[in-house]
């Protein structure tokens, strides 16, 4: 699919009509993201913004998305939340985007190479958990230390005791805005993971947005007691809203109308 996508990508940029259009390649998964976290709306599922009520100059709030599940979804929740995540006192407070994954070390070297413009400028960590820790495997700070998003990459099981003691400090930290999308391919093992996450996050209303490809489990949730009211799926294909959007449409109309 990538190689018929660049190879489209290089017949338009050499033609004429590459001169005056710019060809901006995306995918259903980035769609569904954008519909989560720029919308905040997927199907009849609400979500809450990252930054919650929004994040003033003077503010010591900031957001921090933990993203478990460096899949296809994964990747495309964090593109999403790394162009919108931008707030007036980054001089102070990074945007913190975390991934949590048991494979992570194996999706490491390719992230950082397709990635590598982005890491270049930014605060980086990679991690793994050794015995009843995180060990820093590779940290990096850039000299110009521009960027406004902070990213963490852990090699871990979520369901381990030290990533669920993790999970509750960073509930529990200072200004922390804490938002937790669970990604996996695997419907089942999502549901799963979020059942196993520590009481606390559910009690306290820590939204929960989990990648779901049908919505049998939502009609589940709704008979669920109050504490799993801040569980939201997205992903589903019977319960998807205008996914491809009307105003997918009408801008091509328009482009079409202008040319």
């Amino acid at each position: 699919m990538y190689h018929k996508i660049e190879k489209l990508s290089n017949s338009l940029e050499s033609s004429t009509i590459g001169k005056y259009t710019d060809f901006v390649p995306f995918g259903k998964m980035e769609l569904i993201a954008r519909q989560v976290l720029v919308d905040n709306r997927y199907g009849s599922q609400m979500f809450q913004p990252l930054d919650r009520n929004g994040i003033s100059e003077n503010s010591n709030e900031f957001v921090h998305f933990v993203i478990v599940g460096m899949t296809e979804m994964g990747r495309s929740m964090a593109k999403i939340a790394a162009l919108v995540s931008h707030y007036p006192n980054f001089e102070t407070h990074k945007t913190r985007i975390t991934f949590i994954d048991s494979r992570a070390e194996d999706y490491w070297s390719k992230i950082k190479t397709k990635y590598q413009y982005v890491l270049d400028c930014s605060h980086y960590t990679f991690s793994k958990v050794i015995d009843d820790g995180f060990v820093d495997v590779e940290k990096y700070v850039p000299q110009d230390d521009f960027m406004d998003i902070e990213w963490n990459f852990v090699h871990a099981d979520v369901d381990s005791s030290v990533v669920q003691t993790i999970l509750q400090t960073w509930e529990e930290e200072q200004g922390a805005l804490l938002t937790i999308a669970i990604c996996y391919d695997d419907s089942k093992k999502n549901q799963q993971i979020v059942m196993s996450l520590p009481q606390k996050l559910l009690e306290r209303h820590v939204p929960i947005y989990v990648f779901q490809q049908n919505s049998d489990w939502l009609l589940e949730l709704k008979k669920s007691p109050a504490k799993y009211s801040s569980i939201k799926l997205f992903g589903m294909i019977d319960d998807c809203g205008d996914l491809y959007g009307d105003k997918f449409v009408l801008a091509g109309r328009m482009l079409n109308y202008l040319t």
